[in-house]
């Protein structure tokens, strides 16, 4: 399906086409449609409109034509608009979570010669406080989006009214485009305002946008562009000039197809998702290996059902937490190379071009090359997330092994990498090796542990080790962790080091006390560093010589063995488990089991894939050369792509800050007949790669007034003078929330929204 764009402002600025490739040649590879849009500036404050048209096109009204009302489940992380984010910098790939918005509508057209009305409602939260609304909708339609009206003609209101507390009404929009042009405005609770106009088409034109920024002040950007270039100006900076041609443009892609080698059908994971129905509330959700979703969360014991022509019973079984098993790959540094990976040094030490600082966060990789550790970037935390500052040293293999050596033990290099999927560990026997690129690494991949599953019965824990009796007892101002294990890095001492049981029939850990569950903390406060929720330190095996004095969990060293155990030496483990506690519903693992055999739904955890980056520097910069391991989570979710920050303003690479926007630092090629590296590898077998959805960032040529630069002749910037006047909150004859207006969208409650869907995101059941 489509992942419908909106094609005003820049986005009108991109040209329209039709990417083909050539291998394979048939199915779903080349007839899946691919999706673009250009990513600037002036997008923050398209957003919202960008949102709204993607949440309607992939309710497809125009495959619903006259067919009576019908429910579509909208996934909204698919619409979302805030994809990059330079708080997120620490994390390249991204979950896969499920969160689905319902809505109701009826798409009528008279004739051939009568607009297309699509009329209803979509049950949502808004504001911070997530208060349930429902958002009435009209939209009129008279031309489909063609070449020479890009959105169509077509005019959509839509107002919302919150559900009960006297359905005050907390959002009104509108979108009006035509063959010449386009305006949008929205008022979101009296406290967000956009406004938006563009005149012109694909050629030429001009406009302005005005809307609240990340730090919720108001900016106003005009612009103008003509068939080459566009400009722009946010009122404080001069005016700068960007390229629209897409050969000079930077892109990343936020979503990729998979298909099968030779005969170009869709690859999904063996056991994907399924539609379901709770048979006890009626309402429809989804259910995967990321979880159940249904609008109100399903309890321990409910009876789903799912919508297939031979319905099958499934019984849901909710736990009181979730328990992780992480699992070691071994490698070499070589077989890693180009990969980033983030590291902490525990000793000050200088390097080439630098120094590097104890206990201060880098990113940085290894390059066989040049046998020696590239250092990229310096990692700093804040309260507003985590942000990279570029440095570049480079540093021998002995001066890392020095820079991770404490108190005269050398602990290796202990990092982790989005690519590797995990943790990374290199030795210091590695790091000391005469030729340490063919030395040993290891990585680990993690899985949610099924009910049923082989897991020691015994477990011990030396780091962030909670209490059934701290956790029943937590408040804001306590901590669920033993005092003698809370944070403890360095070694817990023989005595504090803590003791639990498993039970695979009941899926609980327990200490002395009893099951660490989550509903010791019902109605309870949690301290602030813990709302994210509870979890432990690695969980290790407590048979056998682990724990015992030389044991692979003592410390040693200076401190003497037998004394003191250290929670980091799990990482040298084949396996290892940790266990969360929270007050969110996906801290509590949730499985289906079918009722008729009790068996649990095995659904596909995320499969290793491996993609082979071009020896390109131009293309790929640092990552030239690297074999990436990325996780495929399922069609149109692939992970794992190392990120780096741009700047909006400039579109040009630089540091990570709060202003920054995090993408991927690179795109898997396209295929051409003389370039066939878009592929993977997956269960060693080929997978071709296209992406589905991407955007598009003009390179910059230029800045008024600086080296004589001027803007080119024919381009006029918009005025905001020009904007659509703001909407109110009042009751237009327009707004379709109003029941005496002739657009209204109809009354609506809770059970209009309990039918099977009949689209989940663009695809029609």
């Amino acid at each position: 399906m489509k992942t419908q764009q909106l094609h005003f402002g820049l986005a009108l600025l991109a040209t329209s086409f039709t990417a083909q490739a050539t291998l394979p040649t048939s199915g779903a590879f080349i007839t899946d449609p691919q999706s673009e849009y250009v990513q600037d500036q002036t997008s923050e404050g398209t957003s919202q409109a960008s949102k709204i048209l993607c949440y309607m096109a992939n309710t497809r009204p125009d495959a619903m034509v006259n067919k009576g009302a019908y429910i579509a489940f909208i996934d909204e992380p698919q619409c979302a608009t805030n994809k990059a984010d330079a708080s997120n910098s620490s994390s390249e790939g991204g979950g896969s979570s499920v969160n689905y918005t319902r809505m109701r509508l009826n798409s009528t057209r008279a004739s051939n010669t009568s607009a297309q009305i699509v009329k209803g409602h979509a049950s949502i939260t808004m504001g911070q406080n997530n208060t349930p609304a429902y958002v009435y909708i009209y939209s009129s339609g008279t031309e489909a989006p063609s070449a020479s009206a890009p959105n169509g003609v077509v005019t959509m209101n839509m107002g919302a009214l919150t559900v009960g507390n006297g359905n005050q009404r907390i959002m009104r929009g509108k979108i009006s485009a035509t063959a010449s042009g386009i305006q949008f405005s929205m008022n979101q609770a009296g406290a967000a305002n956009y406004q938006l106009y563009v005149d012109g088409n694909e050629t030429a034109g001009s406009g302005a946008i005005r809307f609240p920024d990340s730090q919720n002040a108001t900016q106003t950007i005009t612009f103008g562009y003509n068939a080459t270039t566009f400009c722009r100006n946010d009122g404080t900076n001069q005016t700068a000039c960007f390229n629209r041609s897409k050969a000079e443009a930077n892109s990343s892609v936020w979503r990729y197809g998979v298909y099968n080698d030779t005969t170009g059908t869709r690859y999904d994971l063996d056991g994907p998702g399924f539609p379901v129905k709770n048979t006890t509330t009626g309402e429809y959700g989804f259910a995967s290996y990321w979880g159940i979703w249904f609008p109100t969360a399903v309890t321990n014991g409910a009876t789903l059902q799912s919508l297939t022509s031979s319905p099958t019973n499934y019984t849901v079984v909710k736990t009181g937490g979730r328990l992780t098993k992480v699992t070691l790959v071994s490698s070499t540094l070589n077989e890693v190379a180009k990969v980033p990976f983030n590291f902490m040094p525990q000793t000050t030490t200088n390097v080439t071009g630098g120094t590097l600082t104890a206990y201060n966060s880098y990113e940085a990789y290894w390059d066989s090359a040049a046998t020696n550790f590239a250092i990229t970037s310096q990692v700093s935390c804040g309260q507003t997330g985590c942000f990279k500052t570029q440095v570049s040293y480079t540093s021998t293999a002995a001066q890392m092994n020095a820079a991770t050596t404490m108190n005269g033990t050398g602990f290796g290099l202990n990092g982790w990498s989005q690519g590797l999927g995990g943790n990374l560990m290199v030795p210091s026997s590695t790091l000391t090796a005469g030729s340490p690129g063919s030395g040993v690494v290891k990585y680990n991949v993690q899985s949610v542990v099924m009910p049923g599953d082989a897991v020691p019965a015994t477990l011990k824990c030396a780091r962030d080790c909670p209490s059934k009796t701290l956790l029943q007892n937590i408040t804001a101002d306590t901590s669920p962790y033993t005092a003698n294990t809370k944070q403890k890095g360095g070694g817990t001492a023989a005595a504090d080091v803590v003791s639990y049981t498993w039970s695979s029939a009941n899926y609980t850990l327990s200490d002395g006390g009893g099951s660490l569950t989550n509903s010791l903390l019902t109605g309870r406060t949690l301290p602030p560093q813990n709302m994210g929720g509870i979890r432990t330190g690695a969980l290790v095996d407590a048979t056998g010589t682990k724990w015992s004095a030389g044991g692979s969990m003592d410390c040693g060293g200076a401190q003497g063995t037998g004394q003191f155990f250290c929670d980091f030496k799990a990482n040298g483990e084949t396996t290892y488990y940790y266990w969360e506690n929270g007050t969110n519903d996906y801290q509590s693992a949730t499985f289906l089991k079918k009722t008729s055999d009790n068996s649990v739904v095995a659904f596909t955890p995320p499969q290793s894939a491996t993609f082979d980056v071009p020896n390109d520097s131009t293309k790929y910069g640092t990552f030239a050369g690297a074999k990436l391991n990325l996780q495929f989570m399922g069609f149109g979710n692939l992970g794992g792509i190392p990120g780096r920050c741009f700047s909006p303003q400039t579109n040009q690479p630089a540091d990570c800050g709060p202003t920054t926007r995090y993408v991927p630092a690179f795109s898997i090629p396209e295929n051409t007949a003389n370039s066939q590296l878009g592929k993977l590898t997956i269960n060693n077998a080929t997978k071709w790669v296209k992406y589905l959805d991407r955007e598009i960032r003009f390179k910059r040529v230029g800045v008024v007034g600086t080296n004589g630069y001027s803007v080119p002749n024919g381009i006029t910037l918009g005025s905001a003078a020009n904007l659509p006047a703001a909407m109110v909150l009042t009751g237009d004859a327009d707004d379709p929330s109003v029941s005496s207006n002739s657009n209204y969208a109809g009354a609506v409650t809770a059970n209009d929204f309990l039918a099977a869907p009949s689209v989940i995101h663009g695809v029609v059941q």
